[in-house]
């Protein structure tokens, strides 16, 4: 396909230590045999996609209805939210 991998944009991580691909963040958590991978939405894709877009629709809609304002934000909560749905999102929609 011609694909090509570039030096600067690849490198090696310990997942002990996490790191962020695709707006997820991936990270070891525990001891020894037991441990696991937490995968969550980077703290990157919680502020850039989902906060400044809900807080621009609402900057946008300061004079609107309030009916009118559910239906521009719940499409974009919920497009974020499906993409999202395969980590732990739960106490990132509680602050929302």
């Amino acid at each position: 396909m011609g694909l090509e991998l570039k030096p600067k944009n690849t490198h090696l991580v310990s997942s002990k230590i996490g790191f962020d691909f695709l707006g997820f963040n991936f990270i070891h958590v525990g001891k020894n045999y037991g441990l696991k991978i937490k995968i969550a939405a980077s703290l990157k894709s919680r502020t850039l996609t989902i906060l400044i877009s809900i807080q621009d629709i609402i900057q946008n809609s300061k004079s609107a209805d309030t009916r009118i304002l559910i239906k521009r934000l719940a499409p974009k909560i919920a497009s974020w939210g499906n993409y999202f749905h395969v980590c732990e999102i739960h106490k990132v929609y509680a602050s929302l």
